[in-house]
């Protein structure tokens, strides 16, 4: 038995499989439409050797267009496996994000973007950032794509911080707190049902606004995402394997909770230290991981099985 169908085997584990190889030639061997939600998080053009106690990768390219072609061959046959309810995330950062923009523009079409996301995988102004001679450079981008306008997505929330919860500063009639805000174009037919259901507050001036119950408020999480620490600020994190550029688990939790459903396929085809397929089990989610690195699919296994 050779060694990478042992790793295979062994990782056709719970509700997904591990395949050693690299995309290009894993993806034409899956069916059509087969996959609800693809995350990547593929080498970033940072034209270096990324290296940690289990494992090392090689992200320098002769010039950037043969990395935006190389990246971008691999995408368009992601398309082909992704359901029609699918999307993609793409996880790079500011060096070439916008270069694979335009040529996922091209594969998915400019109506079916739907967001870049921001992460802020770090805080600003520590180590060399602190002096650094521009503006740090502590965040990613998530490039989001729909295969149709028919895709799957469930807002998600957060709860309200104590300076949110503040400015429900008012009290009704039944001790509930509520916030006032500006009706703006609401037709006078909406405000008379707003009225009816005792959602208007009216100002000792006499105008009128509509009322947010502190009870039933939370707040929507948006492209910005400064609440998920990288592991540049947890550097003694019990998930941290030693697998060079490996990202937090939260990350992927508010990703495929938000785009998947449970029972759905949860690919990602640089799938490093088995992020990706460790959240999405977790979540009751089916998974595929592929890497063309020996080594990061045998770390994902253990991963995975443990």
């Amino acid at each position: 038995m050779t060694r990478d169908v042992r790793i295979a085997m062994m990782a056709a584990m719970m509700n997904g499989r591990l395949l050693h190889g690299d995309c290009l030639e894993v993806l034409p061997t899956l069916p059509d439409a087969s996959v609800d939600l693809i995350y990547i998080d593929p080498p970033f053009f940072t034209q270096r050797e990324h290296s940690g106690r289990a494992g090392v990768f090689n992200d320098a390219w002769p010039d950037l267009p043969a990395y935006v072609d190389w990246l971008a061959a691999r995408i368009a046959l992601m398309h082909r496996v992704l359901a029609p309810t699918g999307a993609v995330y793409v996880h790079l950062d500011g060096r070439a994000s916008h270069y694979l923009k335009l040529r996922c523009d091209d594969i998915f079409g400019y109506d079916n973007f739907r967001n870049e996301i921001h992460w802020r995988r770090d805080v600003a102004g520590k180590g060399a950032k602190r002096g650094s001679g521009q503006w740090p450079r502590n965040t990613d981008n998530i490039l989001v794509y729909s295969k149709s306008a028919a895709w799957h997505f469930e807002q998600p929330f957060n709860d309200l911080t104590d300076a949110q919860a503040r400015n429900y500063r008012y009290t009704d009639a039944d001790g509930r707190r509520f916030k006032t805000v500006m009706l703006g174009d609401y037709s006078p037919t909406s405000i008379a049902r707003l009225e009816s259901e005792g959602l208007i507050y009216v100002s000792s001036s006499g105008k009128k606004y509509k009322k947010y119950f502190l009870d039933e408020a939370r707040a929507t999480i948006d492209c910005l995402w400064t609440d998920i620490p990288g592991f540049g600020t947890r550097t003694a994190s019990k998930e941290r394997l030693g697998y060079p550029t490996q990202k937090p688990e939260a990350l992927l939790e508010r990703i495929i909770a938000a785009s998947s459903k449970p029972g759905d396929l949860v690919a990602d085809f640089f799938c490093g230290s088995g992020t990706t397929c460790a959240v999405a089990n977790r979540l009751g989610r089916r998974w595929l991981g592929c890497d063309a690195s020996a080594t990061a699919i045998e770390l994902a296994t253990s991963r995975l099985q443990a």
